[in-house]
């Protein structure tokens, strides 16, 4: 009885160590992957883009400032311009927030400052609250 006692618990010991491999394995891949994105994230081509993007969002801004100055007193136009525009601001709130390793033209640089926290349009921005 002794021997089998032993050869199920060398059994016992053996499918531990298989299991806890597994588990290792699936957490060594799992760390894999999450480094390679951030790798992806921080790569040159992903923050031009990153880059170019809050350039023509940027833009986009502007273009609808002018729309909502042209609208005048056209409530119903203003009234879905301002969301439109404060949409827009976020994106280029959260892109910006994710370039690190590019630096933008002071410009854009000033205008997240002034409207930009922590990735997202700040609650103190003039873009944030619609009508302003």
């Amino acid at each position: 009885m002794g021997g089998a006692g032993a050869i199920l618990g060398t059994l016992a010991l053996i499918a531990g160590i298989v299991f806890g491999g597994w588990q290792l394995g699936w957490w060594f891949q799992r760390a894999n992957n999450t480094r390679s994105n951030e790798l992806i994230q921080q790569g040159y081509s992903n923050q031009l883009t990153l880059s170019q993007q809050v350039t023509s969002k940027l833009a986009e801004v502007e273009n609808i400032t002018v729309q909502i100055a042209k609208a005048g007193n056209d409530t119903a136009l203003t009234a879905a311009l301002f969301p439109q525009r404060a949409a827009i601001a976020s994106i280029v709130c959260q892109d910006a927030d994710q370039i690190q390793s590019i630096q933008l033209p002071a410009d854009q640089l000033a205008w997240i400052g002034a409207n930009c926290e922590a990735g997202s349009l700040s609650p103190n921005s003039s873009l944030y609250q619609a009508g302003q």
